[in-house]
């Protein structure tokens, strides 16, 4: 019961963020505190600019490093 690419850009980033070893959690698609640390983690760890939220660019970079 996977939902589509794109329907859910916050269950998406959760997935994959899990996939990638930072544990949020079960994917719900809610911005919450654990989510938030974990996207400034893979940020800071990549060289990323730091901000903590879900954008169209942050996806990419995602799934770039989990496919």
């Amino acid at each position: 019961e996977k939902q589509q690419a794109g329907t859910d850009p916050i269950g998406e980033v959760q997935q994959l963020l899990n996939k990638m070893g930072f544990n949020i959690g079960e994917p719900d698609g809610r911005m919450s505190v654990r989510t938030t640390n974990a996207i400034r983690l893979f940020q800071l760890q990549y060289g990323l600019k730091v901000t903590g939220e879900v954008t169209a660019d942050l996806i990419s970079q995602l799934q770039a490093r989990v496919s």
